[in-house]
C-alpha cells in the first residue's frame, strides 16, 4: 500500500548562518557605507577631469594663465626725423695723458648739470708719483650745436711730494643749449684733458 512520506526533523529546522556568513554580512555593510561616501568625492575628481580636458585653459588657473609680454621699448630718437640735427663731437684739443700727468677725470659733483644752470664739476688728477708742487686746470664749456667754447677760471690745487693725485671742484654757469659738453684742460705741469661730459648725457638734438 502507500504511505505518505515522512518529512526529516533536520529538514524542519531553521538552520542558523555560519559565522563566515556573517563576516561576509558585516564586510558587504562596510564597502556600501564607504561607497556612498567616497562617491560624491570621486565624482568631484572625475568631474574636474573632465573639465580640465574640454576647457584646457582656465583663466582661475595661475598654472594656465598666460602673462602679458610688454611692448619692446621705444627706439632712440632720430634726430633728422624730429626735424633737427645731430651735434657736433668736441675736440678739447688737449691729450689724455702728458709729462708727469697720467690721466685726468671729470665728474658731475651733484650727478648731473641742466642747460641754463650752475654747474658743480669734480676734476681728479692723476699724477707719477714725483716733485710736482702744484697742479692747475681750467674748466671748459662747449656748445655743440654753435661750436662756442666758454674757457673757465684756472684752478690751482697744491700737491705734496710723492703723491699720485689731486682733485678739487670747478663751476661754471652753462649757456642754455640744447647740446652742451664740459671737460677739464690742465695747464701746469702739463697739458691734458679728461673726457668731455655731455649735457644732456644722450638724445641731444640741434634745432
Amino acid at each position: 500500500g502507500w504511505y505518505p512520506p515522512v518529512r526529516s526533523p533536520w529538514h524542519s529546522r531553521r538552520r542558523r548562518p555560519s559565522r563566515r556568513q556573517g563576516l561576509y554580512a558585516v564586510l558587504a555593510l562596510v564597502v556600501l557605507a564607504g561607497s556612498a561616501v567616497a562617491a560624491p568625492r570621486a565624482w568631484d575628481q572625475l568631474s574636474r577631469g573632465w573639465d580640465a580636458l574640454v576647457h584646457p585653459v582656465n583663466a582661475s588657473s595661475a598654472q594656465n594663465r598666460i602673462e602679458p609680454v610688454s611692448p619692446p621699448p621705444p627706439a632712440p630718437e632720430d634726430p633728422a626725423a624730429a626735424g633737427g640735427v645731430a651735434p657736433a663731437a668736441v675736440d678739447t684739443g688737449a691729450p689724455a695723458a702728458s709729462g708727469q700727468i697720467t690721466g685726468v677725470t671729470a665728474s658731475f659733483a651733484d650727478g648731473s648739470c641742466s642747460p641754463g644752470k650752475p654747474c658743480a664739476v669734480r676734476v681728479d688728477v692723476r699724477l707719477d708719483p714725483s716733485t710736482v708742487g702744484a697742479v692747475t686746470w681750467k674748466l671748459n664749456v662747449y656748445d655743440r650745436c654753435t661750436g662756442e667754447v666758454r674757457e673757465g677760471s684756472d684752478v690751482t690745487i697744491p700737491a705734496e711730494p710723492g703723491r699720485d693725485g689731486v682733485y678739487g671742484l670747478s663751476r661754471a654757469t652753462l649757456p642754455d643749449s640744447p647740446a652742451l659738453a664740459v671737460a677739464a684742460i690742465t695747464s701746469v705741469p702739463a697739458v691734458a684733458a679728461s673726457e668731455p661730459l655731455y649735457v644732456p648725457a644722450e638724445n641731444a638734438v640741434c634745432r
